[in-house]
């Protein structure tokens, strides 16, 4: 039992010499750049830099869904779920009356002026669309 305990201790220490080497070897090699490690690294770094920045511009510039809708307005119906793009971008009389028995005529002439519905409003509304 005590030779396959020291068998074992000298295998690993074996190991453990190994992978030492290997790193050493590695970092040597970065740092003297002999076989153009440093270039090769930089070199993803900037593509990743380039492909982040193009993602970045993409996302910021925000497309008009429904002209009828503010940005404001836009982001909060995405934020609850809808699709801005499926919400009527001209309102019927009769959808109006719908609107207006459901949250009263002063709030629905506050949204035809630009302000937000709250969530509860957007859900009151939602059988009127």
């Amino acid at each position: 039992m005590k030779t396959i305990l020291k068998i074992l201790r000298v295998f690993f220490v074996i190991l453990g010499v190994i992978f030492f080497l290997m790193i050493v070897t590695g970092l040597y090699l970065y740092q003297s750049d002999f076989y153009g490690i440093k270039t090769m690294v930089n070199y993803e770094k900037e593509e990743n830099t380039t492909l982040n920045n193009n993602l970045d511009t993409n996302i910021n510039q925000v497309e008009d869904k429904n002209s009828a809708l503010s940005k404001e307005q836009e982001a909060q119906l995405e934020s609850i779920g809808i699709d801005p793009a499926q919400v009527p971008s001209e309102v019927s009389p009769e959808m109006e009356d719908c609107f207006i028995q459901k949250l009263g005529e002063e709030r629905v002439r506050e949204i035809e002026n630009g302000a937000s519905p709250t969530t509860l409003e957007i859900i009151k509304v939602e059988p009127c669309l």
